[in-house]
């Protein structure tokens, strides 16, 4: 919500007439919650609500990154539940990351990983960052 992307598309809507909404989804950012709670399916609750609550009329969904393939997850459910109070107009997605867990992840764990997060769920990574990085089964 703070990162020089969503800044500056703030700002461009604010000189524009425009409205636009930003947010972090749990564990990232402003907002609360700690990241290895998180789960894909989870962010996508999170941007369904965020739709649902503060858009109205046609919108135009930005997502980076991960944020391109939650954008892709909600222009997805947007089209399965259609809300009469906002549209999807289109999307704009900069680098998207659709599916990484399968693509990036899931294919380059060792057996002995992915044995371990089919049995308990989870496999902590080393981080240089501080704490492990909790990676779930895809």
């Amino acid at each position: 919500m703070k990162g020089t992307k969503a800044i500056a598309l703030d700002e461009w809507a604010a000189e524009h007439g425009r409205a636009c909404v930003r947010f972090d989804y749990s564990g990232h950012g402003e907002s609360g919650g700690a990241f290895r709670d998180g789960t894909i399916g989870r962010w996508l609750e999170e941007s369904v609500a965020v739709f649902r609550r503060f858009c109205a009329g046609p919108q135009v969904v930005i997502g980076s990154s991960m944020g391109g393939w939650m954008a892709l997850l909600l222009a997805r459910e947007l089209a399965r539940h259609p809300d009469s109070r906002a549209s999807l107009a289109g999307l704009v997605l900069i680098a998207p990351a659709p599916d990484f867990t399968e693509e990036l992840m899931w294919k380059g764990f060792s057996p002995e990983i992915r044995q371990q997060i089919e049995t308990t769920g989870v496999w902590l990574r080393p981080s240089q960052y501080g704490e492990p990085i909790r990676s779930p089964a895809p």
